[in-house]
């Protein structure tokens, strides 16, 4: 892992995982998007969810995280992000970054949720397919996970959760803190960890010198209070890509808030 001080980096990631196929909650739904590159104009694409998540629903022009892993009619894996090196995909639904059918079949999925979804040969690659990989009129199977999501118009929302209320003094604008934290992507991959640097690291809050949603964050945290800090691409990294990892990455830092000066 490199190194990088939270005060002078940007950084940001893409990944893919295979899905858990768990029991509870599961639904099987179809959607009713015709194909484009095929005369089969009813074709459709359909799914079910072996695992319904909890988190918000996916709708279009959403951006979202997935982990996923693609298969052929006979079970052969054609593409994955399963390997733990590798980061979450970011898209946007419904603007043509992805396949149709995953535009169509991503509607509707909610975070934390597990997809299975048949995508037919014209809502996929069509009769070009994807040379070497993906041969002509190829339907293809996904095992998709959805990692994070961020709502149209809220890309710059920070989400902050208590995992340990401290004791002490409450940190707030101006106050100069000492931290120690940990980075990771929605996989859980770690990026960035302040006791490799050997020491914690101290800033001063609301001027400028920490990621957005670090100074946004820790700002009503306690001394001796530990805080989970979700950040969407444009509060933490701005887009750009540092030391490996991808850009446009959800990321979240885990703050252990340890004095107030």
């Amino acid at each position: 892992m490199s190194a990088m001080r939270l005060s002078g980096g940007v950084l940001i990631c893409l990944c893919l995982v295979l899905v858990g196929c768990g029991k509870k909650n599961e639904t099987v739904a179809t959607t009713e998007v015709s194909g484009s590159s095929s005369p089969a104009t009813n074709e459709k694409v359909t799914f079910s969810d072996p695992v319904v998540g909890k988190g918000e629903t996916v709708a279009d022009g959403d951006t979202v995280w997935v982990q996923y892993t693609g298969t052929f009619k006979d079970g052969k894996v054609f593409d994955s992000n399963t390997d733990t090196t590798k980061d979450p995909l970011p898209f946007t639904v419904g603007q043509g970054g992805v396949i149709k059918g995953w535009d169509k079949g991503m509607l509707g999925m909610r975070v934390g949720g597990e997809r299975k979804l048949h995508v037919p040969s014209s809502l996929g690659y069509g009769p070009n397919g994807q040379p070497p990989k993906i041969p002509a009129n190829a339907d293809l199977d996904f095992d998709i996970k959805l990692l994070g999501l961020v709502k149209v118009g809220e890309e710059n929302v920070i989400d902050t959760k208590n995992l340990k209320v401290g004791t002490g003094r409450v940190a707030k604008a101006g106050d100069k803190v000492t931290i120690h934290y940990v980075g990771t992507l929605l996989n859980g991959k770690v990026f960035e960890d302040s006791k490799d640097f050997g020491k914690p690291y101290t800033f001063q809050l609301d001027t400028g010198h920490t990621l957005p949603c670090i100074d946004t964050g820790v700002v009503g945290m306690r001394v001796g209070g530990q805080r989970r800090i979700t950040a969407p691409p444009m509060t933490a990294y701005a887009g750009k890509t540092v030391s490996g990892v991808a850009a446009n990455s959800e990321v979240i830092f885990t703050v252990d808030l340890l004095s107030i000066k």
